[in-house]
């Protein structure tokens, strides 16, 4: 287990290389802390199958909700994301040293004494996550991007090319759950500078994870790409019909809201 220390974002707080974790098929599991009980004020009912996420929850007020993920080689990383009103009047803020080894001193207790259990790990019970009772996400899938869609997976291949290095860099990462038409609008002047007035716009809706998880700063990072990329694309030149016009973020702040990607 390692704390990520060049977290750039003080909202989130990420420990990847975790031991005793089987996440079997999922790939990222979203843990809120509220959504049960009279108006969704309870404890929400997916935290009694993620024992490592439940008692960061339970201990902490200013928890707003766990993120697991796990890559294709199998390393889990744990993302504690705190609630933004904490920042309040303060701009500098961040946890302080000691929070964090006691944050990460609880982690690397419950990994060593939480007991197995039949449905997973003890820590991570994935025979538990029923689609029926908790949602499974869906990724968009690039393979399924072909014949006339064909045009919208090549903005797809370079809108990954520009927004995965980028996210990286910021210790954090994303899934595309949708690709819709952005063309309800005209460009505004800025958008007119370096996008063609003549094309179909089209937009990426993004779950945000770890570093990103919380941050203040999407529309200054992940919200810029559509420039990057057309400065690649060239659309106003170039001879295609679509152009990559913005990106948006599902609000996976909303209370009650668990999700679940494989």
């Amino acid at each position: 287990m390692r704390l990520v220390t060049d977290n750039p974002n003080p909202l989130s707080v990420t420990f990847t290389e975790m031991k005793g974790i089987s996440m079997g098929e999922f790939k990222k599991v979203i843990v809120p802390k509220l959504g049960g009980g009279l108006f969704g004020k309870g404890a929400h009912p997916i935290r009694k199958h993620v024992p490592i996420a439940d008692l960061i929850l339970n201990k902490y007020d200013y928890a707003d909700r766990v993120e697991l993920s796990q890559d294709d080689g199998e390393v889990v990383s744990y993302t504690v994301c705190l609630d933004p009103k904490v920042t309040k009047g303060q701009k500098d803020w961040r946890l302080s040293d000691q929070e964090l080894t006691a944050i990460q001193g609880l982690v690397m207790d419950a990994q060593q004494f939480i007991p197995r259990a039949k449905c997973g790990s003890g820590l991570f019970h994935a025979g538990c996550m029923n689609p029926k009772e908790f949602p499974v996400a869906e990724i968009v899938d690039r393979s399924t991007l072909v014949g006339e869609q064909a045009e919208i997976g090549k903005l797809y291949d370079e809108s990954m090319n520009v927004l995965t290095p980028m996210a990286t860099k910021h210790g954090g990462s994303f899934e595309v759950v949708d690709i819709y038409d952005a063309s309800e609008s005209p460009l505004n002047i800025a958008e007119s500078k370096y996008l063609s007035e003549k094309k179909a716009n089209i937009g990426f809706e993004l779950v945000v994870f770890g570093s990103c998880s919380g941050c203040t700063a999407f529309n200054l990072t992940y919200g810029q790409a559509p420039k990057k990329i057309a400065k690649i694309l060239k659309p106003k030149e170039s001879d295609d019909t679509m152009q990559v016009r913005q990106f948006t973020q599902l609000d996976t702040k909303n209370r009650g809201q668990a999700l679940i990607f494989k």
